[in-house]
């Protein structure tokens, strides 16, 4: 991956926004996410839905708003997942710039808009993010991340506290992503996997809007607090140290999985640091129980 050119498309002045949504089972919490979408001061805007997969109300909610601006899709073919689903969203868009929309988060009226300033004035095309709401339950918290394009990638180099860039705040050109679309083979970080790719091609500016423009819902059933989270956290960590050393990256968990079962130079780092994260996980998660009473 390091050293893959991204050709990006020239911007319009006043360039259409798809915004992609992958929805599996969200009914409780996407019609406020697709209201936040539908309510943007910005006009020119998409929504590109994708159903990974629904087997609740999640699609009849989504066909009940009836606007033009709403596409529903149905991932039927293929692997499914947050990255297959993302990427066929990117693909049947229509816009020259792409912003992601969780389906059970929200924005506030004023993202598009500000991100699409934003992304008007750097140096190089930019991959636009934001500062972030974080509720929890009845608590509320601004995450004030790093503004600046060199503060942002060193967060993406670091061993810990590496947060600098949160991907559902994403605007970016969606030549973009077309380039360096996220990999089905993570089912989880996949998001974080594309991140570190993109700005190993040099071709982008990161920046964020120094504005809490992104509400993210923190709930004990999220990705986090899955079991497999933390493999594929050492997973995306382990396929990086691979790439800039020049070698050739496990082609999927399995293979991982296989490579830390065996005596292999460097399988003791990656299963120490596996071990970890779990204990670490473990340790948020029961917090975040107690501070929900749950």
């Amino acid at each position: 991956m390091i050293g893959t050119t991204v050709e990006v498309e020239p911007v319009n002045a006043e360039p259409k926004v798809s915004v992609v949504m992958c929805a599996k089972n969200e009914e409780k919490y996407i019609g406020v996410a697709i209201e936040s979408i539908l309510h943007q001061t910005y006009p020119n805007v998409e929504l590109v839905v994708i159903d990974d997969g629904c087997s609740d109300g999640t699609p009849e909610i989504v066909r009940a708003f009836n606007d033009p601006r709403v596409r529903l899709y149905a991932n039927n073919s293929g692997p499914h997942g947050a990255a297959a689903g993302r990427n066929l969203g990117v693909k049947l868009s229509t816009g020259t710039l792409v912003a992601l929309q969780d389906a059970d988060d929200y924005s506030y009226p004023n993202r598009i808009e500000l991100q699409v300033r934003a992304q008007a004035i750097g140096h190089k095309p930019r991959v636009v993010g934001s500062w972030i709401e974080e509720r929890l339950g009845e608590r509320v918290r601004v995450r004030r991340l790093p503004t600046s394009h060199g503060d942002i990638v060193a967060g993406f180099h670091r061993f810990c506290n590496r947060v600098t860039f949160v991907s559902g705040t994403m605007l970016f050109p969606r030549s973009v992503w077309l380039a360096v679309p996220e990999r089905p083979q993570f089912q989880y970080m996949e998001d974080w996997d594309q991140l570190c790719r993109i700005a190993e091609a040099d071709a982008v500016e990161f920046c964020n809007v120094p504005e809490p423009l992104f509400v993210y819902n923190i709930r004990p059933k999220g990705v986090k607090g899955k079991s497999a989270w933390p493999l594929y956290n050492v997973f995306e960590r382990a396929c990086r140290a691979r790439r800039r050393a020049g070698l050739d990256e496990w082609s999927s968990i399995e293979e991982f999985r296989t490579y830390l079962a065996g005596f292999h130079p460097g399988s003791l780092w990656w299963r120490g640091l596996w071990g970890m994260i779990q204990v670490k996980r473990s340790w948020e998660m029961r917090r975040l129980a107690e501070r929900l009473g749950v």
